[in-house]
């Protein structure tokens, strides 16, 4: 009989390192908050954007919703 070969070693999973948690870096000197511009006592500032929506279906609500369509401003 001859020699047995000698099965390969068998691969060792590499470790798993711990997912590190993201670091938050802050500035090292705060930015002073800028004051926003007022618009005249009594006006209103036009919105920068709006975004209007129709309701296919503003019947079905009733009192719920009296316009048929909905807007967003941002």
């Amino acid at each position: 009989p001859g020699p047995t070969p000698t099965p390969p070693p068998s691969p060792t999973p590499a470790p798993t390192d711990p997912v590190p948690s993201p670091t938050v870096t802050l500035p090292a000197e705060p930015s002073p908050p800028v004051a926003p511009t007022s618009p005249a006592p009594g006006a209103e500032a036009p919105p920068a954007r709006r975004w209007c929506v129709t309701v296919p279906y503003a019947d079905w609500l009733g009192d719920w919703l009296r316009e048929r369509e909905i807007c967003f401003r941002f």
